[in-house]
């Protein structure tokens, strides 16, 4: 991630019936770094696993892997929208506007990890 510029995209969640299901997040993030790692973020801080949250790009299902938003065309201050899977329960809407960076949620994941396995 060393030799891309920071980038900040916005993630806008919907329900299944596309209603908008809170306030846009924001995701500080670089332009190599694999998708994946951006939507696995996106779901930790909404508590919901990856499986329950469909994203798509410019209209078409994105396809995380290891795309990063550079391939996908993305530029600084792009949009993804995130939907809530059927049958998935969101509870209370997260409030405000979220600022999440991508590096302290992996860096978070990694602790919850070490501590669960002391």
């Amino acid at each position: 991630m060393a030799g891309s510029a920071p980038m900040l995209l916005t993630v806008v969640l919907f329900g299944p019936d596309r209603t908008q299901l809170c306030q846009p997040a924001f995701i500080k993030t670089t332009g190599d770094t694999p998708m994946s790692k951006l939507t696995a973020c996106f779901c930790r801080w909404l508590q919901q696993p990856e499986t329950a949250v469909g994203f798509t790009c410019n209209g078409k299902p994105l396809q995380t892997g290891s795309a990063t938003p550079t391939e996908l065309g993305l530029a600084n201050g792009g949009t993804l929208h995130a939907t809530l899977a059927d049958g998935a329960t969101l509870g209370e809407p997260p409030a405000g506007l979220p600022f999440l960076d991508v590096t302290d949620y992996e860096l978070s994941a990694l602790a919850d990890l070490l501590s669960v396995a002391r």
